[in-house]
């Protein structure tokens, strides 16, 4: 969008999260005795991440016990590698549940799973889910452009770190790190009622005489 109009003032609202959907959840401790990775959406062939498999190969010949919940329609390709690298053990394919339910896997998992189409032009890719995931307050394993819009997002919240497709030792390592240390940021200003604040705030300056958007957040 700014590359079309690189004179103009553009603002962005986010899909953002719902509070609610958290509010209802009571808290859930996490078991210590297993790294429960999860990953809500579908996985489609252009998410395939070589370098998630190796890592999450690696791991497993550690004997470090390692689960892999996958939420939502999984690509037979992403399937056949997890079956031909001996991993369909350490992972559940558990297809569509209801929305309380996912919120549930994401705050009870160690670590959650976002990973960006591997396309010419990926940097704008923004997963709605996303948003969830930072509100979970989980650290968030993202492969993709680190200088992608969810990549800088990322970045901001102090919410995860990014890798490229194939660096399978930064994930693993990543993976087996201690993240007792782990403490996000700025997670508040992508609650749906910050972000209709912000909306609010632009319609009102549109409509004063004169009036011209300005950005309400410079998050980058």
């Amino acid at each position: 969008m700014l590359n079309l109009f690189p004179n103009k003032s553009i603002d962005t609202i986010y899909n953002g999260f719902d509070e609610s959907d958290f509010n209802k959840i009571n808290s859930i401790s996490r078991k210590n005795n297993t790294i429960i990775i999860t990953h809500v959406g579908n996985l489609a062939k252009s998410q395939l991440s070589e370098g998630f498999i190796h890592a999450f190969t690696e791991i497993k010949k550690l004997n470090i016990n390692i689960r892999l919940k996958l939420i939502g329609d999984v690509h037979n390709d992403f399937i056949s590698m997890i079956n031909d690298n001996g991993l369909e053990s350490n992972t559940s394919f558990m297809g569509y549940i209801p929305h309380e339910k996912v919120i549930m896997h994401l705050i009870s998992s160690d670590i959650l799973l976002l990973v960006i189409h591997n396309l010419v032009n990926n940097e704008s890719i923004i997963p709605g889910r996303m948003f969830e995931y930072l509100r979970a307050r989980v650290p968030i394993l993202f492969i993709g452009p680190p200088e992608g819009d969810a990549g800088k997002i990322i970045s901001f919240t102090k919410s995860g770190l990014c890798f490229n497709y194939d660096d399978w030792e930064g994930i693993k390592s990543f993976i087996c790190q201690n993240h007792n240390e782990f403490n996000p940021q700025n997670i508040g200003s992508f609650s749906r009622k910050e972000l209709t604040k912000d909306l609010s705030r632009i319609f009102n300056d549109f409509m004063r005489p004169c009036g011209r958007l300005k950005r309400i957040h410079n998050y980058f």
